[in-house]
């Protein structure tokens, strides 16, 4: 039987900006949207330890999101921010910010020899002051509708579909 709606996570990690494009957790839901389930990944900004204090906010998130007409092809990204419970500010609707996090390999010597292992930096971009990655450094709970049935950057095929199409003056096809 088709589940009425999609919940995926609770990660621990951020899954704001750009992030979001390679997330397993946000790609369940996806994987819900495509199938036409409602679908909602969550997240929370700490890389570890006790995150039962967002517990009492995912029933009702869960409940109000599980109200909305999900546009077809539209996902929520709900992501807690790195603050005790009562140190959150509110939960906002958001924009997905452009800022992610960029993994490199550091060189780490150990017994038996170097190894690597992956580190990394938060890439800071100029944010809109509605996206996910300012409200949550400000200590907002965010959810942002993804929006992803349709890939394509329509702007761009309409402008330049015939210049790239003329390429096939250039071959013999059958």
């Amino acid at each position: 039987k088709k589940p009425d709606l999609v919940l995926s996570g609770i990660n621990f990690g951020s899954n704001s900006g750009r992030t979001a494009l390679y997330s397993g957790t946000v790609a369940g839901a996806i994987e819900g949207v495509l199938r036409g389930i409602p679908s909602i990944a969550f997240s929370c900004c700490q890389e570890s330890g006790d995150i039962s204090h967002v517990v009492p906010y995912l029933e009702k998130l869960v409940k109000h999101l599980s109200k909305v007409t999900f546009t077809p092809g539209t996902l929520f990204n709900v992501n807690f921010p790195c603050h005790a419970q009562n140190e959150f500010r509110g939960i906002r609707y958001a924009k997905q910010g452009r800022s992610y996090w960029i993994e490199r390999p550091e060189e780490v010597d150990l017994p038996g020899g170097v190894h690597y292992h992956l580190a990394g930096k938060w890439a800071h971009f100029e944010e809109d002051p509605d996206s996910d990655v300012t409200l949550l450094r400000n200590g907002y709970i965010t959810a942002v509708p993804l929006h992803v049935s349709e890939l394509t950057d329509l702007a761009h095929f309409t402008t330049h579909r015939n210049a790239f199409e003329e390429i096939n003056t250039q071959f013999k096809f059958e």
